[in-house]
């Protein structure tokens, strides 16, 4: 009869592997300080104390040392002897700095706890101090590097609050935090509580502030479009459904789901796009189409990317592999990417505006066009200059059927203005079809997966 095997550590027999640490491993995690006193080389272990003490710690580099509160303040004291902060000074200091910087500097507030730490002591150098002593009292020697960054955000909102303390005019990062919870369907009963407990402004003021920031919209468009006359735009025209509503039907509706339609331009730092020559006036050209077929795309089926980036200069022969995943993961709009988070962002984006429309044909796409145009500088704009739509299937079915009864079939109750936009596939519309394509070619498979997980009785959705 085979010895019983028991691990050293939880001193389990069940475990259905056990393994040795001996040898070079053994090297390894007494090098990093992961070797227990209990422990001798040789030592048996069942195969969940192996990956939780030996073989993820080494995974995760060099083990970090915790050290106690009053340690970590031992190492500072050299650094912060004789250091006394003015606490109401410095209060006062930050409630006069953003006091300024929202009201006369009409700038927005500030998220990032090191930009804002490097500010405040540009401006004001007795705020170091202050800041220091903050940074500290979030012990960043005894936590790891994905807790401080927590930390920080939250000095952030302390810095906020205390300077209210000093200034009550001091509130736009509350007015932020209002326009959340407004956002997701906070009560106005819940948006005073909040306000009575000093986090947020009240829903009176949030209403008055919305009220002002739409009467005020037309002008930020036109002074927008001025500023960017000379660029190309890029226009988005998009649909935006509330289903968050009461689904019991009444006396004249099954629904109470509204259907908007979002018109935000985008400024690009190019020139301008010429009218003539945009729009080819067969709309559907043959000749074309088989001719770049021929020239562009068949030619090229048979080689890799990286390949043809090559030959065409765009790349250096010899590319490292992370240059290579970057160019492939150009247009990735997968939001697990990190990488990526950065530049997903709608920076100098212009929201035309946000109105009630269903964008269901073509009348629909027609007065959403209408109302780009119905602004002034726009109706000079498109004159001589043509911007591109990046529109989903509907979007360039309906625009291009618009330009089609236009210009084949001279239809005068479409207006000549559609024909001043150009309706083009985006790269994320690109991404997004070619990922329902997949679901679609591939139904069967991913249904018997789902059917593994949740069980034989349950189906997959037709549509992902």
């Amino acid at each position: 009869m085979s010895e019983t095997k028991r691990c050293t550590e939880c001193q389990t027999t069940s475990s259905t592997k056990f393994r040795s640490l001996k040898g070079e491993k053994w090297k390894e995690a007494e090098n990093n300080d992961l070797v227990k006193v209990t422990w001798r080389e040789g030592v048996l272990l069942c195969n969940i104390c192996y990956m939780r003490f030996v073989e993820n710690p080494l995974k995760k580099g060099p083990k970090r040392v915790k050290i106690t509160e009053e340690e970590a303040m031992d190492e500072n004291t050299a650094d912060m002897e004789g250091m006394k902060v003015d606490l109401v000074g410095a209060i006062k200091a930050m409630a006069k700095i953003l006091y300024e910087r929202e009201h006369i500097k009409e700038e927005g507030p500030i998220y990032a706890f090191d930009e804002m730490r490097r500010l405040f002591q540009e401006i004001e150098l007795s705020l170091k101090d202050f800041f220091d002593q903050l940074y500290l009292a979030a012990r960043p020697l005894g936590r790891n590097e994905q807790t401080i960054e927590r930390m920080k955000k939250l000095m952030v909102i302390i810095c906020y609050f205390l300077a209210s303390l000093n200034n009550t005019k001091v509130n736009s990062f509350k007015f932020d935090i209002t326009y959340y919870l407004d956002s997701v369907g906070t009560s106005n009963e819940g948006l005073n509580t909040m306000a009575n407990i000093g986090m947020t402004t009240t829903a009176r003021a949030v209403d008055h502030r919305k009220k002002k920031m739409s009467d005020t919209h037309g002008k930020y468009v036109e002074n927008a479009l001025v500023k960017y006359s000379n660029n190309a735009f890029v226009l988005n025209v998009d649909d935006y459904h509330n289903i968050h509503v009461q689904r019991h039907p009444d006396t004249t509706d099954t629904s109470w789901a509204t259907y908007m339609a979002m018109i935000i331009a985008n400024p690009c730092f190019t020139p301008a796009i010429p009218h003539n020559g945009a729009i080819n006036p067969k709309i559907v050209d043959y000749e074309v189409i088989a001719r770049h077929l021929d020239r562009q795309f068949i030619v090229n089926l048979g080689i890799s990317y990286h390949d043809r980036s090559c030959m065409q200069g765009y790349v250096e022969k010899e590319c490292f592999k992370d240059d290579l995943i970057n160019r492939l993961t150009l247009h990735s709009y997968n939001d697990r990417l990190a990488e990526r988070k950065s530049e997903h962002h709608v920076q100098n984006a212009i929201l035309i505006d946000f109105v009630e429309n269903s964008l269901k044909g073509v009348e629909a796409y027609t007065k959403a066009l209408q109302i780009v145009y119905d602004q002034e500088l726009m109706q000079a704009y498109l004159s001589d200059h043509i911007i591109p739509i990046i529109a989903d299937w509907p979007g360039q079915f309906f625009i291009r059927k618009a330009i089609a009864h236009r210009l084949l079939l001279n239809n005068e109750i479409i207006s000549p203005f559609v024909m001043s936009f150009l309706p083009v596939m985006s790269p994320l519309h690109v991404f997004l079809n070619s990922r329902e394509l997949v679901f679609l070619k591939n139904s069967v498979f991913f249904n018997e997966i789902y059917k593994g997980i949740f069980g034989a009785n349950k189906d997959l959705g037709k549509t992902p």
